[in-house]
């Protein structure tokens, strides 16, 4: 166990990380969305192993899951109360950071499929998902924007 935290503190974690990769579809999918091998998720997600994850792998698996589960019990654990109300500048910024990493998968899906000059039917079939991926980023991104109509939306804090 964690020397740095408590045994409560450290359990309170490990069961958050454990229903955050059930929640986004079990360690296969969570390795996938996450960018860790399937080895290390399954640590995180055995309530007995020692390894917590990361943040940039919770960040990534709560974004995926619309489920802030390791966020909140952090909070808890401070005594905070995390909320999930979001303000419209928030929802038009999330929107807009898929939108940029959903191009970001069609580019590379691109670019690895013409590197070596011919396009197979498999690599055709990726890119027309990370395409479509990508359109339905643009569209929630419109809709973020449709629903801020009208009221100035503040990028930088105050």
């Amino acid at each position: 166990m964690s020397t740095t935290l408590e045994t409560k503190s450290f359990y309170r974690l490990k069961a958050a990380m454990h229903d955050l990769i059930d929640r986004a579809g079990g360690i296969e999918r969570a390795a996938d969305v996450c960018g860790y091998s399937k080895s290390a998720v399954g640590r995180w997600h055995c309530r007995h192993a020692d390894d917590l994850m990361p943040i940039a792998a919770v960040l990534a698996l709560e974004i995926d899951s619309g489920s802030p589960l390791v966020t909140r019990t952090m909070c808890g654990l401070h005594g905070l109360e995390c909320t999930t109300a979001a303000s419209d500048e928030t929802h038009v910024m999330n929107a807009y950071v898929d939108v940029t990493a959903k191009t970001a998968g069609l580019n590379g899906e691109v670019a690895a499929a013409m590197a070596d000059g011919v396009m197979t039917p498999a690599e055709i079939t990726r890119i027309e998902k990370a395409a479509s991926d990508t359109a339905q980023a643009v569209e929630t991104l419109r809709g973020s924007l449709a629903s801020a109509s009208g009221k100035p939306l503040r990028v930088v804090g105050a």
